[in-house]
């Protein structure tokens, strides 16, 4: 095939992939939208990745030192991760709002079974910027140097006797997203790899179907994380029309910029994905409850649905970053781990950003390694709250 067919077949499946999923090198930009203009620059942006491409996979294959990490006698021998997306604790009920969205989670509270952190930000109000802070130790601080130079959570789990799991509700896009890069280390890898606006296969509770294909391959030890597909945009697509429970009428929309009965639906709509997220959430944790489980969910960003002005979506804005943090324990688990239970107990009012989780999760569940920072650790008693 000559250049100019190249072209054109890269050009065709550049159009094919912006109208399924919206890609474009720089929507501001009339001229990167012509075809051959996108195709050198595309080129252009290859070259340029190449070398970075092939520092990424060097460190991602670099084994980590045999002295890194030590594990607890004691070490919580389940770990599930669920990272949701674009959920505001502004808009749950467990966070006071005034539409009972999360009945579920709300009964697991009662019952000591969910621990719900009431002062939690994301350090970042985009997907892509958040997973390197919350899956390895680049934070905020450093947010311009590269995160693949920074051990991830996956290979340290992995290095640490952990089967890993990375089960995903969003596309991989070809491998090419820092999701794929992230998920290199675990063992086993599930995508739905489905284009974003088909409702079907979308729809977050395919994660428990994942977990029942794996269950014959669950080990001793095991850390599971869970990639859903949450609350983002459209919202009415993120959920089952069975799960429509509550209509424009009853949501209180005081201090929010809707206009008219179409921007009300969308409320009602992100309410509604809510609520499929505590059904989602609780069904999860129903699958693990006869375990010893800690089971982590926070939302990679929140959103911001007419609370700053005329607008739904992602936001660098307060509302953009107001995310939900909570941890769910098994029985079993606060048998046999009550220092742990307590731990968790005594940091939930304190004020945390999301990219200092892996310096709290892992010591919470029994590994240390030499990254590790106590000031950064949500459940260490040095813990700086100043510093968040």
């Amino acid at each position: 095939m000559g250049v100019l067919g190249i072209f054109g077949v890269h050009t065709g499946v550049g159009y094919y992939l912006q109208g399924m999923h919206g890609i474009v090198i720089n929507p501001n930009i009339t001229t990167h939208n012509i075809p051959v203009v996108k195709e050198i620059l595309a080129i252009l942006t290859t070259i340029k990745d190449y070398t970075t491409s092939a520092t990424l996979y060097q460190n991602l294959n670099k084994p980590l030192e045999k002295d890194y990490l030590r594990v607890d006698q004691d070490s919580v021998p389940n770990v599930v991760l669920i990272i949701g997306e674009s959920a505001s604790r502004n808009f749950m009920q467990l966070y006071g709002y005034r539409v009972p969205n999360s009945p579920l989670a709300s009964a697991l509270q009662k019952s000591q079974n969910l621990f719900v952190f009431s002062d939690v930000i994301s350090a970042q109000a985009t997907t892509e910027a958040v997973f390197p802070t919350l899956l390895s130790y680049k934070d905020f601080e450093h947010k311009n140097t590269p995160w693949y130079i920074y051990k991830t959570m996956g290979a340290v789990f992995k290095q640490a006797g952990y089967e890993t799991f990375w089960i995903d509700v969003q596309e991989d896009l070809a491998r090419n997203n820092v999701y794929a890069h992230l998920a290199h280390p675990f063992a086993h890898k599930y995508w739905t790899n489905a284009p974003s606006d088909l409702p079907q296969t979308t729809q977050d509770i395919w994660t428990l179907q994942m977990l029942k294909h794996i269950q014959p391959q669950l080990q001793s030890k095991n850390f599971i994380l869970l990639h859903l597909f949450g609350s983002h945009f459209i919202y009415n697509r993120r959920f089952p029309k069975s799960f429509s429970k509550f209509s424009p009428q009853d949501i209180p929309y005081s201090g929010l910029k809707v206009k008219d009965q179409t921007d009300r639906q969308i409320v009602a709509d992100y309410v509604n994905s809510l609520y499929y997220t505590d059904h989602v959430l609780d069904k999860i944790y129903r699958f693990f409850q006869n375990k010893d489980v800690l089971m982590v969910y926070l939302s990679d960003h929140a959103e911001a649905v007419f609370q700053g002005g005329h607008y739904a979506g992602h936001s660098c804005s307060p509302q953009g970053v107001e995310i939900p943090f909570m941890i769910f324990v098994t029985n079993t688990f606060k048998q046999r781990h009550p220092d742990k239970v307590k731990s968790i107990a005594q940091a939930v009012h304190k004020p945390f950003m999301s990219d200092d989780l892996i310096h709290s999760l892992l010591p919470l569940v029994g590994i240390h390694t030499k990254d590790n920072l106590d000031t950064k650790n949500l459940f260490s008693p040095k813990f700086d709250t100043q510093y968040t």
